[in-house]
């Protein structure tokens, strides 16, 4: 198998390892913040599940924040696998210097 997956958008131009990068932050804050909120309501299956994972009636402010972090940090390391994988992200920090990996461009025309 072939990596990165899908060709066409190349991640040596800067543009498009922006954009990239900027899906990947913005999927992982998303996901940060929707795992928060399924913690405030106590009647949520997510909050039962920790819930009964956990000692104790409710969950405490400092369980669910490590909760959130615990589970956005997995995020994070899942979804910049993926990035990996399909698009070849972060393979330009691999090469030597002077090769032809680190040859990196700001623009494609």
């Amino acid at each position: 198998m072939r990596f990165p997956l899908i060709m066409p958008i190349s991640t040596d131009v800067f543009l498009n390892t922006f954009l990239i990068d900027a899906v990947c932050v913005a999927l992982i804050a998303t996901i940060g913040i929707e795992i928060r909120q399924l913690l405030v309501d106590k009647k949520n299956r997510v909050y039962s599940y920790f819930n009964s994972l956990l000692y104790g009636k409710d969950l405490t402010e400092f369980q669910k924040v490590s909760i959130t972090f615990v589970v956005t940090f997995l995020s994070a390391f899942s979804v910049y696998l993926l990035a990996y994988l399909l698009f070849g992200l972060g393979t330009g920090m691999l090469g030597v210097k002077g090769s032809k990996i680190n040859k990196f461009k700001f623009f494609e025309f």
